[in-house]
């Protein structure tokens, strides 16, 4: 029996509503996968083995696996941590961390869920927080008791299954948005946070834009030509609904998605700048 084969088991899984059991197989798949990247002794350069536990793997590979599906952040040495910190208990924790004591432990030991976490197809009051990136949306409220939309098994789903572990004949390169060699990405960054009080996530989907665009026709095109690139890369999605009010909270764009004087500025700047070049994909 395979990865594949426990994939479809939650697919018929959900088919019943059976949401507890297929994030119970969820949970075997993401620790298989786990083991294929970090397995149980793992050489490094100052000792000839090093012991890695079942925990360990699983909260590395599910963090790293997370941080890249929500964040678009795959970069960093391996093994990381999601940086996703979610308040349970009292205490502050990675959701990786919650999922592995809290979820995967009481599942497979005890055969039930945590009484303090739930998955609910919906919320009786608003939740506290909603994720959208990458085709997943996950929502959660938190404290006392952790509260998980089904969106989260659409997650741990993607990050077993568009793993490159799971994957073996994926390219090993991509295209990415590059600062050229003589721009100072950080400094550009910092330098137009304290002009517009803009802050860096702000900056980051401005440059999902620029990237749909591609810096070279932002640079041959006029002020009207931009305006419609900008616009076909929202039609597009490329930038979600709760980013576009926050880009027009600052005067970016407007509320009909037009580009406005700083968000001319900012793209002019990114075309001048930014190629789209092929580098090594480092993510798992």
């Amino acid at each position: 029996m395979s990865i594949e084969d426990r994939l479809e088991d939650v697919e018929l899984l959900l088919q019943h509503q059976r949401y507890d059991g297929a994030l119970t197989i969820l949970i075997i798949a993401i620790a298989a996968s786990a083991r294929k990247v970090y397995p149980r002794t793992m050489k490094s350069f100052d000792q000839p083995e090093k012991a890695m536990g079942d925990g360990e793997s699983f909260r590395y590979f599910l963090g790293s696996r997370i941080k890249s599906i929500i964040q678009n952040n795959s970069s960093g040495p391996y093994p990381r941590r999601s940086s996703l910190l979610l308040e349970f208990r009292g205490r502050l924790l990675n959701v990786e961390d919650i999922i592995y004591k809290y979820c995967r432990n009481s599942l497979l030991h005890e055969g039930v869920m945590d009484p303090d976490i739930e998955l609910v197809a919906t919320f009786e009051t608003p939740p506290q927080a909603t994720f959208l990136n990458n085709g997943i949306e996950i929502s959660l409220s938190c404290g006392e008791k952790l509260t998980l939309s089904l969106g989260w098994l659409d997650l741990f789903k993607k990050v077993v299954c568009e793993a490159r572990c799971n994957n073996p004949h994926l390219p090993n390169v991509q295209k990415k948005l590059t600062a050229n060699p003589d721009f100072n990405d950080p400094e550009f960054i910092e330098d137009i946070s304290n002009k517009y009080m803009i802050t860096p996530n702000r900056i980051r989907e401005i440059k999902r834009a620029a990237y749909f665009i591609d810096p070279k026709n932002i640079k041959k095109a006029s002020d009207d030509e931009l305006r419609l690139h900008f616009k076909k890369a929202l039609a597009a999605s490329v930038i979600n609904a709760e980013w576009q009010h926050r880009l027009a909270s600052k005067n970016i764009i407007n509320e009909l998605g037009e580009l406005q004087p700083i968000g001319f500025e900012l793209m002019r700047i990114i075309g001048d700048n930014y190629t789209i070049a092929t580098v090594p994909i480092e993510e798992l």
